[in-house]
């Protein structure tokens, strides 16, 4: 007797259907082990990828309000959906000089978990899918210590990975506010 004899035809209908819908996302686990898929921006005259996975929205010409006492690489606090949230400065935080004539009008929102952040860019170009075999590794010495711990990885096409998680977990990017 087969285990097949205890449904009827629309019980195997939706059956099968669930089997090539598990088949369908195991497939895309597997194209996305072999691909990278990143966001690419603009900072000076330098190219980086943010990765997608952490890419929540991007938004242009929003305000952002300077705040004081907090390090350079803060570039303020921006209203985003009725959500008051820290902007960083990516230019600033990677050491990367800003282009002549060019400000920072992009904010792209990252997140993890429950914390978000806004990293200001000068612009957002275009959404890049590379496979995992043109990741190089950095060249030692192209960055500073600080630097280094929040870039991931070189493509072949030029644009630097960064390592969001880096910039999301890192203890030193976050700015205490204690009331004496």
């Amino acid at each position: 007797m087969s285990i097949h004899e205890h449904f009827t035809e629309q019980e195997l209908k939706i059956l099968q259907a669930r089997a090539e819908r598990a088949a369908s996302a195991a497939q895309r686990d597997d194209v996305e082990k072999t691909e990278i898929r990143a966001l690419q921006c603009t900072l000076g005259s330098e190219s980086y990828a943010l990765p997608v996975e952490f890419v929540r929205a991007v938004y242009e010409n929003l305000t952002v309000i300077p705040v004081p006492c907090t390090p350079q690489f803060v570039a303020g606090i921006a209203n985003i959906r009725g959500r008051i949230m820290p902007v960083l400065d990516l230019a600033t935080l990677l050491n990367v000089p800003p282009s002549k004539g060019n400000s920072l009008s992009v904010l792209i929102v990252i997140s993890s978990g429950e914390f978000s952040l806004a990293l200001q860019v000068e612009r957002v170009d275009e959404l890049l899918i590379f496979p995992v075999s043109s990741v190089d590794t950095l060249p030692v010495g192209g960055a500073t210590l600080e630097q280094a711990n929040y870039l991931q990885a070189i493509l072949t096409d030029g644009p630097v990975l960064l390592n969001l998680a880096a910039i999301l977990n890192d203890q030193a990017l976050i700015v205490e506010t204690a009331i004496m």
